[in-house]
């Protein structure tokens, strides 16, 4: 059994961003195995080796908008259409609150849009489960 709680992958194109997801994760819940990619076209790669070697997935995916080769938005629409993928969460990631980028987001499959620079409590409440998801968790185990 992992000695993780969870794990999470963060597709983002600035180190410097991508370290500081990483961290601000890390301080909520220490518990998470993170792995990071600086694009799409890497984020599908490495969610498709995953899928090939039969290893856990990651249950939820922090991803960047504007990124080089493939964007957040590209990327979301090609998850959400691989029937092994598609169940997983993504909160989509960027400085702009472009109402429309937003909506797109939104109907392309993204569970939440979140405007950077992202404060630590949004991660908190993302990350770790609340009561009311625990209980359907423990109930739908049983």
């Amino acid at each position: 059994m992992s000695r993780y709680k969870s794990e999470i992958l963060i597709v983002e194109d600035n180190p410097d961003h991508a370290e500081l997801i990483e961290a601000t994760i890390l301080d909520c819940e220490p518990n998470i195995k993170i792995f990071s990619e600086r694009n799409g076209e890497e984020a599908l790669r490495h969610l498709d080796a995953t899928k090939h070697l039969d290893t856990p997935l990651p249950d939820v995916i922090f991803m960047d908008i504007k990124m080089p080769r493939m964007n957040g938005i590209e990327t979301l629409i090609a998850l959400k259409q691989d029937p092994q993928l598609r169940h997983i969460p993504v909160i989509m990631l960027s400085t702009s609150t472009n109402e429309s980028e937003m909506r797109i987001c939104l109907k392309s499959g993204a569970e939440i849009y979140l405007a950077k620079p992202l404060q630590a409590s949004a991660f908190e409440e993302l990350i770790r489960p609340s009561p009311r998801s625990r209980a359907k968790s423990t109930s739908s185990s049983e």
